[in-house]
């Protein structure tokens, strides 16, 4: 039993602080398919997509049904990531193919780009395009 506790803890640590691979831990069993989580109203909070025992997909929704955020997974490691306001407009984008952070107003006009590529930067690491 101390054994599997030290496994659980390490592969936390690993996942959380050294970006490894997302992996279900759960009665020896890799788990593939859907995990959902809801609101006490009973619609959609969160769903999970998970494929030999990685997590491929995660999405969060608004208590309104609208889509929060979305994360892909590819091998166990996020490439897309998208997160939007509670009307439904885009509210950031980035990918890890480009390191490159969008983010913009409510009103759908770009607002500020964001290049986490320090060592080969495309852009300058923020700029600021409107204020509206």
């Amino acid at each position: 039993m101390k054994r599997l506790r030290l496994y659980v803890i390490a592969m936390i640590f690993g996942a959380i602080i050294l970006g490894l691979p997302q992996v279900v831990i759960g009665r020896g069993l890799v788990k593939s398919g859907k995990q959902c989580e809801y609101f006490s109203d009973g619609k959609l909070k969160i769903e999970n997509i998970y494929k030999k025992g990685l997590l491929v997909r995660r999405r969060n929704y608004y208590r309104n049904g609208r889509l929060m955020s979305e994360y892909k997974y590819k091998n166990g490691r996020e490439y897309l990531r998208r997160t939007f306001y509670e009307s439904g407009r885009l509210k950031s984008f980035w990918t890890g193919k480009s390191g490159i952070t969008k983010y913009y107003h409510k009103s759908g006009s770009l607002r500020l780009v964001v290049d986490h590529n320090q060592d080969k930067p495309k852009y300058p690491s923020s700029y600021i395009y409107s204020d509206k």
